[in-house]
């Protein structure tokens, strides 16, 4: 280790900030893994890059059922959060996956986009029958 503790490297894991894998526990293994890195601190880069075997445009194909809006307000009554999204007790207590986390907000964009097209032509329908309506006058 360095002598002032900023960096400590053990059988190719590294730690910076701190003379030892723990913070706030024992980082270096979870039940997602062995970590190579851990850091005491924060971390600014100039990028990231971060890999994933899977993305959230299942939500656009046809046979992706998507949650009624009453669905998702009745979740969000009974749990106080988003469907398929951690809870805030979740996320404090296990950290959070970015890269999964990154999927999730995904997801719901693609949903609420898909929510808004809905609603579009909700609203185009009704415009047309009040101009109907005006036009009869």
């Amino acid at each position: 280790p360095d002598v002032n503790g900023a960096a400590f490297q053990v059988d190719n894991e590294m730690a910076i900030g701190t003379t030892q894998f723990i913070y706030p526990s024992d980082v270096t293994s979870d039940n997602d893994g062995i970590y190579k890195l851990a850091v005491n601190g924060k971390i600014r880069g100039a990028g990231l890059r971060l890999t994933s075997q899977y993305w959230s445009d299942f939500v656009f194909a046809k046979e992706y059922q998507l949650p009624t809006l009453q669905a998702v307000e009745q979740h969000i009554i009974e749990k106080g959060h988003l469907p398929n999204i951690p809870s805030e007790k979740e996320v404090v207590e296990k950290g959070l996956d970015v890269v999964e986390m990154a999927k999730l907000q995904m997801q719901k964009i693609e949903e609420l986009t898909l929510y808004i097209i809905e609603q579009n032509k909700k609203i185009e329908v009704l415009e047309s029958k009040v101009n109907a309506l005006q036009t009869k006058k």
